[in-house]
């Protein structure tokens, strides 16, 4: 980065950049790669809208929102489940790394009719046997959640950091860790042109997603793995 201090050029980085309009790159504090895709990289192509000549119903709806970092956001129209899959290129996550894959995203004023069990199941294409994971997450913190009696001294477990659990962002979105994946260093013959992810998220008691808004998927180094539900 000529012309910039490495000071200036490490806040950069940790901060983060679009490499192209649709693709968030940054680095963490150990110098480990995270890449976040926005929306339009990955919601597949569909039919959109009711219109004179195509009285198909819409999916998504697509709109520009303050604070997002990328030119457009998704909202759900009336979908009752959300099928995700993206490319990513192997230069943009460093080797030998497990990641984590979080959906970003914002609840509509009626968040309630969100509150339930959400099945998500991903796996990398062409690595199903290896790398596919179902799980149960919840978009919105079950009411109920159990009070856990500490010991004297003992800090206190934050919501945020139950597994399965969405937690509020610093730049005022949610995320809920949605899979995690080790990107191998073995495999790179497999890795080297990139590779396909493909996911699904649905609810357990079939309501719809009407009103989510979606920025877009995050993947950065893991700090809690989940272990997947059999299915």
């Amino acid at each position: 980065m000529y012309g910039i201090s490495r000071k200036d050029a490490s806040s950069l980085l940790r901060e983060g950049f679009l490499t192209n309009s649709e693709q968030w790159f940054s680095i963490s504090k150990k110098s480990k790669k995270r890449l976040m895709l926005s929306a339009r990289a990955i919601l597949p192509e569909e039919k959109s809208g009711y219109s004179f000549l195509s009285p198909r119903k819409m999916s998504w709806v697509w709109k520009s929102l303050p604070g997002s970092r990328f030119e457009n956001v998704a909202e759900s129209c009336d979908n009752n489940h959300l099928a995700i899959t993206f490319r990513i290129g192997s230069h943009l996550l460093s080797h030998d790394t497990m990641y984590a894959c979080y959906l970003v995203f914002k609840l509509p004023e009626n968040a309630c009719v969100f509150e339930g069990v959400v099945v998500t199941s991903f796996h990398v294409r062409s690595m199903k046997n290896l790398h596919t994971a179902r799980r149960h997450i919840y978009l919105v913190t079950p009411p109920h959640t159990p009070i856990i009696v500490l010991s004297p001294g003992q800090k206190p477990l934050e919501t945020r950091k139950i597994k399965g659990h969405p937690k509020l962002r610093k730049d005022g979105w949610m995320e809920i860790q949605m899979w995690e994946f080790l990107f191998d260093s073995r495999y790179k013959s497999f890795w080297k042109d990139g590779f396909m992810i493909d996911g699904y998220l649905k609810s357990l008691d079939k309501w719809n997603f009407t009103g989510l808004i979606v920025e877009g998927i995050e993947l950065r180094p893991a700090k809690v793995h989940f272990e997947p539900i059999s299915m």
